[in-house]
């Protein structure tokens, strides 16, 4: 299993890097960038699928058993469109509850999916910045509630004042 992770590792971040390479040579707007920007998604499908098998022969692969190397699956996944992330979001909360995910790890991933899917989160970690450098934070769910989920996250409080509340 540790080694399948260290794969899964190699292998997300090998068309990344092309990417990249690609990117700085051509510009993002060329036809070897579109063509290697496709091969990249199809291959995050794949990379995808052999997570989903990881997980559903494994569960969230335990520090115990593949040491630190069990964080490939969460930083992976932290990439995935809404749809995939939103399959993870149980395992992961369960993982981060026993300590093999760090909560506010979680808390941060489970706002980005929050504000892909919904445009609002409840941990008040996303936030765009904007042409002046400023913070624009995406809306709050129970605003008043906010800084009790952040302390059961290990988050610092905020103030309250940055954010606005969406309306149920």
């Amino acid at each position: 299993l540790a080694a399948e992770l260290l794969k899964l590792d190699r292998d997300f971040t090998k068309y990344r890097d092309t990417l990249s390479r690609v990117s700085n040579k051509f510009g993002t707007n060329s036809e070897e960038y579109k063509s290697i920007w496709k091969l990249n998604k199809q291959y995050d499908s794949l990379i995808y699928l052999r997570i989903e098998n990881i997980t559903d022969r494994f569960g969230y692969p335990e520090k115990k058993l593949v040491g630190e190397n069990n964080s490939v699956i969460f930083f992976i996944i932290g990439f995935a469109p809404a749809s995939t992330k939103e399959k993870f979001l149980g395992l992961f909360k369960s993982a981060a509850e026993k300590g093999e995910i760090t909560l506010n790890d979680y808390a941060y991933f489970e706002d980005k999916y929050s504000v892909a899917k919904f445009g609002w989160q409840v941990y008040g970690t996303q936030y765009k910045t904007n042409k002046d450098y400023t913070k624009t934070y995406y809306p709050i769910k129970k605003l008043s509630e906010l800084n009790d989920r952040r302390k059961a996250m290990n988050l610092e409080p905020e103030n309250l004042l940055l954010y606005k509340e969406v309306k149920e």
